[in-house]
C-alpha cells in the first residue's frame, strides 16, 4: 500500500517517469490490478504518450469492475480520441 501511495504521489508531482516504473512494478505482481493500469494510463497521457495511455485505459475496461473507474476510463479514452 505504501509503494502504491509513493506512485501515486511521483504522479501528482509530474514524476512520470518514476510512477511509471514503479506502476510497472506493481503490475509484475498484480497483473490484474486496474487501479495500477488506471495510474499507469494517467501518468502516460501526462507524459504525452498518447497510444501507452490508451492501451492501459482499455486495459482498465478489461479488468475494472467500478462503474465511476470505468466511466472516468471512457471519458479519457474519448479525450484522447479514441
Amino acid at each position: 500500500m505504501i509503494k502504491f501511495l509513493v506512485c501515486l504521489s511521483s504522479n501528482k508531482e509530474n514524476k512520470y517517469d518514476l510512477a511509471i516504473a514503479e506502476f510497472d512494478k506493481t503490475l509484475e505482481h498484480r497483473p490484474d490490478s486496474y487501479q495500477a493500469y488506471y495510474m499507469r494510463a494517467i501518468a502516460y497521457k501526462r507524459k504525452g504518450e498518447k497510444d501507452r495511455a490508451i492501451s492501459d485505459f482499455q486495459k482498465v475496461l478489461q479488468l475494472a469492475d467500478n462503474s465511476e473507474v470505468l466511466q472516468n476510463t471512457k471519458d479519457h479514452l474519448r479525450e484522447l480520441g479514441h
